[in-house]
């Protein structure tokens, strides 16, 4: 390990040290980091390698698990805490441009799969009609 790796190591496993400044930053937005703001594919791209616990971030299921968790919390949604309990995170498996759906998410040992449709810069209720998008994928 050179010289650089040492110090960078030493400030990564002192990293807790910036959180005082969390007050005077603004949020940190990635796709504007990476400049890909208006790129729904590069989107699409990273959002599959976080949530996928099996990738080579070394996060695990951790991203998943939160928006699995989320999705319990949004009124009338058929997925339920407790349906969370023994997803087995190895059987995870994420598509992309699966049939144009931008994101399949599939657990094999739940017999759940999660669609996402990413669309950057969409109104929720919008001209396009995204339901019957989303229902056009249901029925495949």
């Amino acid at each position: 390990m050179d010289k650089n790796e040492k110090i960078l190591e030493e400030f990564l496993y002192n990293i807790n040290c910036l959180d005082k400044l969390k007050e005077y930053t603004n949020p940190i937005n990635i796709f504007e980091v990476l400049k890909v703001t208006n790129q729904e594919i590069r989107h699409s791209n990273i959002l599959a390698w976080l949530l996928n616990p099996n990738e080579t971030h070394h996060i695990g299921e951790g991203i998943l698990k939160q928006f699995l968790e989320h999705i319990c919390k949004i009124e009338n949604s058929k997925l339920k805490i407790f349906d969370l309990l023994d997803i087995d995170y190895t059987t995870v498996i994420i598509k992309r441009e699966f049939r144009n759906i931008d994101l399949l998410i599939e657990i094999k040992n739940k017999k759940l799969v999660l669609c996402i449709e990413n669309k950057i810069w969409a109104k929720e209720h919008g001209t396009y009609n995204y339901a019957s998008q989303l229902t056009k994928y249901k029925d495949m």
